[in-house]
């Protein structure tokens, strides 16, 4: 691990290996752009490979700069169609399932939208350093409080039955929830439908238990994964051919790991569902002009993933058109505005 490599006594070591006899590869690359551990980067060299999906960190300019600068600029995308013509992934369907707010859940958003933009203007008329760091404390825990709302979105329950509806009795599933408590109401509703499965959580011994699961989930003991962050990054489990994406990220590094957790090539594997979730309110007529707008950029917010997903999958136009449609007919569609 980087923590490790970091350590005192194993950088006095990589630092007496000959430059031109050393070669460094670094997986996760985006990793050593973090504070903790650019000192990976003090490392000289003559031969340095790195390795990311999403090499850009997200929200740190500055530590994504570092690690170009490191590599010399130099940088080979191999893209995601690229890796399925040269048989490295398979090709996989994408179905976005559009899901309505609960009324509660909108006013709250609402809500954390407008203390945003008061302590965005909080952050920038801030004069002293302690003011402008409290507020933009206040701005982050909005940020995430209003995330939430959208991941946690009741419907995307809801719509769990009818997803074992569609897929083969053998698929292996797996499923992103927010956070434990948000895993054990996906759980319930796994055991209201007979569904067998795994909970894959930070707490659960890394030697012992999670291998135990994963070889288990391969061979159809439990043929359901539920899952949170901690599946993000390392984890191989070929054998998944449906992901499900309760939670719904913005954040690009975390749904394109998300997304590579199901296109792995396994024997028999021909290839993939992926099942996403545009979360939209339900506007009543008497809707003001601030919530229209904000209901507006919400859904151009979840876009940027969604587009990026309907880009490389088999139906993607055909899922476009259909969505477009969809929101068009609520008076919704950000694009024709």
């Amino acid at each position: 691990t980087y923590d490790s490599a970091i350590k005192d006594s194993n950088m006095v070591r990589w630092k007496a290996i000959k430059e031109d006899q050393f070669a460094l590869i670094c997986d996760e690359v985006h990793n050593i752009g973090a504070p903790s551990t650019q000192r990976i980067m003090d490392l000289n060299p003559r031969f340095r490979i790195g390795l990311s999906a999403t090499p850009k960190r997200n929200f740190d300019e500055e530590g994504s700069e570092k690690i170009l600068n490191y590599y010399q600029q130099h940088v080979y995308e191999f893209t995601i169609k690229e890796a399925q013509r040269e048989g490295y992934l398979v090709e996989y369907d994408y179905h976005l399932i559009p899901s309505p707010m609960a009324q509660e859940d909108w006013v709250s958003y609402v809500g954390a939208s407008r203390r945003i933009k008061k302590y965005r203007q909080a952050v920038e008329n801030s004069k002293k350093a302690e003011d402008k760091e409290k507020y933009e404390k206040k701005l982050e825990e909005e940020y995430r409080t209003r995330a939430k709302i959208l991941k946690k979105c009741d419907s995307k329950t809801n719509s769990i039955e009818a997803i074992y509806n569609e897929i083969p009795e053998n698929s292996r599933t797996l499923i992103y929830g927010e956070d434990i408590t948000h895993l054990d109401i996906l759980g319930a509703e796994l055991d209201r439908l007979g569904k067998r499965y795994f909970k894959y959580i930070g707490t659960l011994d890394a030697q012992k238990q999670r291998p135990t699961i994963l070889e288990e989930f391969k061979h159809g003991i439990r043929k359901t994964l539920l899952a949170v962050g901690c599946l993000d990054e390392g984890i191989d489990i070929p054998a998944c051919d449906v992901a499900v994406f309760v939670s719904s990220s913005t954040s690009e590094r975390q749904f394109i790991q998300r997304r590579g957790r199901v296109l792995r090539t396994a024997p028999g594997k021909r290839g993939a569902q992926i099942y996403d979730y545009l979360v939209y309110p339900i506007l009543g007529g008497n809707a003001s002009d601030e919530e229209r707008d904000l209901a507006l950029n919400m859904i151009e917010s979840q876009y940027r993933r969604i587009e990026l997903m309907m880009d490389d999958a088999i139906n993607g136009a055909q899922e476009q058109q259909k969505n477009r449609a969809f929101l068009s007919s609520r008076g919704l569609n950000p694009f024709e505005y």
